[in-house]
C-alpha cells in the first residue's frame, strides 16, 4: 500500500488482555478498561506531531483496523479524547460491542479470583500487580482465551461516555467519512466444535441461544437437512450466525444496520462484502471442509503475509484491486478509483461485492438482505450476545473430536 499507494502506513502496539482492558475496584477511574484505548490515542496523538517528518498529511489519517481492531476503530469514533486525531476510518470485520462498567468490573473480579487474588486481606490490585507476566496471561477469566474476550471497551467512563453503538444510533461520533465491511462466512471456521452434532443437538443449540420465543422461527429458516454432509452442524448453525450477527455482531444483517446508521450521517459511507469463496488460509481444518471467505481471510489481500503468497492470479488481481481501493479511501475519502470498478457511497443504496479477477461490481443493498435473509433477521426477536462456540456445543451435548 505504501508503494502503491503513496501513503505513509504506520503501525502501533496497544495493550491487550488483562494489561490494556482490565477494571477492578482500586484502579485509577482514569482509563481503568479502557488502558488499550488510550494507548491507541497515544500513539494517534504522536502521529500528528510526528507523521509531516515521514511525508505524511496529519489533516488526513485514516485510523483502520480487523476484528478486535474494527472494535476500537468503532470506539475511538465515539470517544471525545480522539477527536480531531484522523480524518477517516476503516472497519473490517468487527463491530461497535463494549460493557457497562458493571460488567466490567463483574468481569475483572471473576479474573482476579482466577488469578489468586480474592483474599479480603490484600487489596485485589496490589495482589496483581506482584504477580510476574506468565501467571497472569496463564490465570485466564475473560482475558487471556476465546475469541475477541479481553479486548472489548467499556463504555459509561469519560474516554468513553457512551456505548458504541448507543453513539453510532444517536449520531454522536466524530464525523468523519467510513469505510467498513466483512466477509462473507465470517464464522464458519468458529463453528467446527459443531462438526459431529446430530440434528438433535443443533436444533438443542439454536433453543439454546434464541429461546422459546424465536427458536421455531430460526429452526424454519435454517433447517438441519438444508446443508451438505459432513460438518452439516457446522455449515447449519455458521449460517445462522454469520446471517444474524449473532456472534459478535460480525457479519450479517446486523452489520448492515449499523452501516445504514453510519451512513444516516455521513454522507461518505462505503459498505464491502469480501465474496471470494476460497481465499487461501494456513489455519488447519479438517479434510474436506469448505472454510468459504472466513473472518480475517481477505487480510492477505491487503497486506504482505504468508498466505499473499498463495494466491491464484485472479486472486492476486483482486488484490491489487483492494489495495488500490484502500489507498484511494486515504487520500480521497472515497474508494472508487481510476480502471476499477466504481464503488459507490451506501447511501446511493449500493455495496461493493469483492470478488477474484474482475469480477468485483457494486450491487443493490437489497442483494446482501436477501442473500443474508435480513426481512427475516429484522422481525425477529432476539438478544444480541457474544457466543462461544465450544461451551454451547458443551451444553447441547454435541461430542468433541
Amino acid at each position: 500500500m505504501a508503494r502503491t499507494e503513496n501513503v505513509v502506513v504506520v503501525t502501533i502496539n496497544y495493550r491487550l488482555g488483562v494489561f490494556g482492558f482490565l477494571d477492578l475496584p482500586g484502579l485509577s477511574r482514569q482509563g481503568a478498561g479502557n488502558y488499550g484505548l488510550l494507548d491507541q490515542q497515544a500513539a494517534l496523538r504522536w502521529t500528528q506531531r510526528n507523521i509531516r517528518a515521514f511525508g505524511g498529511d496529519a489533516g488526513r489519517v485514516t485510523i483502520a483496523g480487523e476484528s478486535a481492531g474494527g472494535h476500537s476503530v468503532c470506539a475511538l469514533l465515539a470517544s471525545p479524547p480522539a477527536r480531531g486525531l484522523f480524518a477517516g476510518a476503516i472497519i473490517q470485520s468487527g463491530g461497535c460491542p463494549s460493557l457497562t462498567t458493571a460488567q466490567a468490573l463483574a468481569k475483572g473480579k471473576d479474573y482476579a479470583t482466577a488469578a489468586g487474588c480474592s483474599d479480603p486481606a490484600t487489596t485485589v490490585v496490589s495482589c496483581l500487580r506482584a504477580k510476574p507476566t506468565s501467571e497472569l496471561l496463564g490465570a485466564g477469566g475473560g482475558f487471556t482465551g476465546g475469541i475477541l474476550t479481553g479486548v472489548l471497551p467499556v463504555s459509561g467512563v469519560p474516554e468513553l461516555p457512551l456505548a458504541p453503538s448507543v453513539a453510532v444510533r444517536t449520531g454522536r461520533i466524530h464525523n468523519v467519512p467510513l469505510l467498513i465491511g466483512s466477509t462473507r462466512d465470517e464464522v464458519r471456521q468458529w463453528a467446527l466444535p459443531f462438526a459431529n452434532a446430530t440434528r438433535e443437538q443443533y436444533e438443542r443449540a439454536v433453543r439454546l441461544e434464541f429461546g422459546p420465543r424465536s427458536a421455531d422461527a430460526v429452526l424454519a429458516h435454517y433447517p438441519y437437512s438444508a446443508y451438505d454432509r459432513p460438518y452439516v452442524g457446522t455449515y447449519a448453525i455458521s449460517a445462522l450466525w454469520d446471517d444474524s450477527s449473532l456472534f459478535y455482531g460480525l457479519g450479517g444483517c446486523q452489520y448492515q444496520n449499523l452501516t445504514a446508521q453510519f451512513a444516516a450521517r455521513q454522507s461518505r459511507t462505503h459498505f464491502y462484502q469480501f465474496d471470494d469463496p476460497h481465499p487461501p488460509t494456513l489455519a488447519t481444518t479438517p479434510a474436506g471442509f469448505d472454510s468459504g471467505a472466513p473472518h480475517a481471510g481477505e487480510l492477505g489481500y491487503l497486506w504482505p503475509m504468508e498466505t499473499s503468497k498463495l494466491q491464484t492470479p485472479e486472486q492476486r488481481q483482486l488484490s491489487t484491486a483492494m489495495v488500490g481501493y484502500w489507498g484511494a479511501f486515504v487520500k480521497h475519502a472515497n474508494p472508487t478509483t481510476a480502471g476499477l470498478a466504481a464503488w459507490p457511497s451506501y447511501r446511493s443504496g449500493k455495496y461493493m461485492s469483492l470478488l477474484p479477477g474482475d469480477d468485483s461490481q457494486a450491487l443493490k443493498s437489497e442483494v446482501y438482505a436477501d442473500r443474508h435473509q435480513c426481512s427475516f433477521w429484522n422481525s425477529v426477536s432476539y438478544d444480541w450476545l457474544t457466543t462461544n462456540p465450544d461451551r454451547l456445543a458443551a451444553q447441547a451435548g454435541v461430542p468433541t473430536s
